[in-house]
């Protein structure tokens, strides 16, 4: 490929086949691991360590409690008791953390969508290398794999071969593109479906990283039922850790994982997160406080505890339309009417003594019931969204900006066409 136009410091422009292979392209590196590197073959990355091997120049050996021995930037970096478990990436932290005893940092195509990265595999090294790649690499015959990235299936001389995708095909094949399971679909920077027999996922799968998808075998149900790998949003921790971005916080009887932007404060005795609040309730726990609200809309508002403060709280929209409300596609609560008050739209109201519905309409006024037009007025001019509209008698329906237009109906016919639109409205 083109080197690159510039390297930051302390970058140098270095080409070497860096991949150990006859493939040779350009990296920023530092210049004493350029000068050295095809001769030693040092490690610049970050990883453990093979049999023979040894870090390059500038880079730390850092020894481990299992025995093994992995690369870091410096001594400050050298983690020796923290490991990561089998199957796991060893960077999903953001840092870099040894894989743990038994296993061996093993570098493959994991993912046939995604380029090669790092896994704890278990075994030792001779185990990594026997691991067949997900997809098929560059210029090897293909199977019922699919290519892997930055490859094309293509018929060279009468065999399936994956190709550089930047190379000229003639007679191109084309691959049922999915997720396997245990992989993430959006690993390639868009959504790769799931393979036939599993189910997208977001999950904690990681207490050292936010939520993310992978394909899991089964359905949506089969997801639901997978735990998390933490506790987060006020939850009892128990012996889980916390999730990324929450701590620990013990509020009397039980520890709960907090947000690190909320304070802990102690409590012999409170109640949790999401839990209702009634009078014989202990007060909130630490960073959750007292919202009432509608929170279901076939029962009355009632109190729990809400996570965050009471900013929090009063965001939170009622799960129905409270007394004085216009309604939208939530209905009225339990204990409110509906009206359409004076044909302003349908209304919340306390009660059914409150909705004035009246005989007529005057001049220029808009509604969705059937009452008439005060006065001399006898049309009536009907937009097809369900609503009304009493015009001057001189100037008949006006052309007014609606999408479906205006109709004008006389007295009778109008009564049943408004009946009509105004159910199908409401539904």
């Amino acid at each position: 490929v083109s080197p690159p136009q510039f390297c930051c410091e302390p970058g140098v422009r270095c080409v070497q086949p860096w991949n150990g292979d006859d493939n040779w392209f350009w990296l920023c590196i530092e210049e004493e691991i350029c000068d050295v590197w095809y001769d030693t073959r040092c490690v610049f990355n970050l990883r453990a360590l093979g049999e023979g091997e040894e870090c390059c120049p500038g880079r730390y050996t850092c020894e481990l409690a299992n025995g093994g021995k992995t690369c870091t930037m410096s001594e400050e970096d050298c983690k020796p008791d923290q490991c990561t478990p089998a199957g796991n990436d060893p960077y999903s932290s953001g840092g870099f953390v040894g894989c743990c005893e038994g296993t061996f940092q093993c570098l493959n195509f994991w993912n046939p969508f995604a380029d090669k990265f790092f896994i704890c595999h278990e075994g030792d090294q001779a185990a990594c290398e026997a691991v067949e790649p997900t997809c098929v690499p560059v210029d090897t015959a293909k199977d019922e794999r699919p290519c892997c990235i930055h490859t094309q299936g293509c018929k060279v001389e009468g065999v399936d071969m994956c190709i550089p995708e930047t190379s000229e095909c003639e007679d191109p094949i084309e691959d049922d593109v999915c997720t396997a399971a245990g992989n993430d679909p959006y690993a390639t920077g868009s959504l790769v479906p799931c393979c036939e027999g599993s189910t997208q996922c977001e999950k904690w799968w990681s207490p050292d990283s936010y939520p993310f998808n992978l394909c899991v075998a089964g359905t949506e149900a089969d997801c639901a039922a997978i735990p998390p790998s933490c506790a987060f949003d006020g939850a009892v921790k128990g012996e889980l850790p916390c999730c990324k971005s929450f701590v620990e916080c013990d509020a009397g009887a039980v520890t709960t994982c907090i947000h690190e932007t909320l304070i802990c404060e102690s409590d012999d005795e409170c109640t949790p997160a999401n839990a209702t609040l009634d009078e014989a309730s202990p007060e909130c726990c630490a960073g959750t406080t007292a919202c009432k609200k509608y929170w279901e809309e076939d029962k009355p508002a009632y109190t729990k505890c809400h996570l965050g403060d009471e900013n929090e709280c009063n965001s939170v929209q009622d799960a129905c339309i409270v007394t004085n409300g216009y309604r939208d596609a939530r209905p009225c609560c339990v204990d409110t009417f509906e009206c359409d008050t004076n044909g302003q739209g349908w209304f919340c109201l306390a009660d059914e003594s409150s909705c004035v519905i009246p005989e007529c309409r005057k001049v220029g006024e808009h509604a969705s019931t059937a009452a008439e037009c005060c006065g001399d007025v006898t049309i009536l001019c009907l937009f097809m969204n369900g609503t009304s509209f009493c015009p001057d008698v001189d100037s008949q329906c006006p052309e007014l900006e609606e999408p479906s237009g205006a109709v004008a109906l006389v007295p009778g016919v109008w009564a049943f066409a408004l009946l009509c639109l105004g159910l199908f409205n409401r539904e």
